[in-house]
């Protein structure tokens, strides 16, 4: 059940995920975007980089159900979440698949795009460290 796979480590497709985080981030953090549009893009960017971050240490999510909680549960554990930013991305992981699987999105306040945008804000730095400066480096 959702667990991860040995995966190559490809520095062209960890950069684009970065890349992608980024350029999701900029939109996020548009206050005329709406908030359920901000919350879904942060989303998505944290997605993004928890990608980059299993490629990194060569592995990918599995193809079984809960493939992407395991990423993003492993990615929280290597960045370091505090409980609350944790509850923030499974909070967010939660609410895509509510939307994405069974019904549609109730409404998203402000303070609750704010959150998941100030998460991926904490995160983007830190994972731009980890993947110049990994355990193992650049390949």
């Amino acid at each position: 059940r959702g667990i991860l796979k040995a995966a190559a480590k490809n520095t062209d497709s960890i950069d684009q995920y970065v890349k992608t985080a980024s350029d999701l981030l900029l939109d996020a953090r548009r206050t005329s975007n709406s908030p359920h549009g901000r919350y879904l893009m942060a989303y998505e960017g944290l997605f993004s980089l928890a990608m980059a971050v299993l490629e990194q240490h060569g592995t990918r999510p599995g193809d079984g159900e809960g493939h992407r909680i395991s990423a993003l549960q492993r990615f929280a554990a290597d960045l370091g979440f505090t409980p609350g930013q944790g509850k923030t991305l499974t909070d967010a992981h939660n609410l895509r698949n509510a939307r994405t699987y069974r019904s549609p999105i109730p409404p998203i306040t402000g303070a609750q795009a704010h959150g998941v945008v100030s998460l991926l804000e904490t995160a983007l730095p830190k994972v731009k460290a980890m993947v110049a400066h990994g355990p193992k480096g650049r390949s």
